[in-house]
C-alpha cells in the first residue's frame, strides 16, 4: 500500500471503532489502525535508512 493508502486506512478504522457501540468492534478496529500505524512507520523508517546510506 501506498503512504497515504495506510493513513487512509488507519484514519478510517479509528473513526469507525469511535463510533461503534460493540467492544469487540472497537478493538478489533483499533488493533487495525496500530497495524496500519506500524507499518507505515516501518516504511517510513526503510526509506530514512535507504537515504542515509552513502555507501
Amino acid at each position: 500500500m501506498t503512504k497515504e493508502s495506510l493513513q487512509n486506512q488507519a484514519d478510517r478504522a479509528e473513526a469507525l471503532a469511535a463510533q461503534t457501540s460493540d467492544d469487540e468492534v472497537r478493538e478489533t478496529l483499533l488493533k487495525a489502525a496500530r497495524e496500519y500505524r506500524e507499518q507505515l512507520n516501518s516504511e517510513n523508517n526503510h526509506r530514512a535508512d535507504r537515504l542515509g546510506d552513502t555507501d
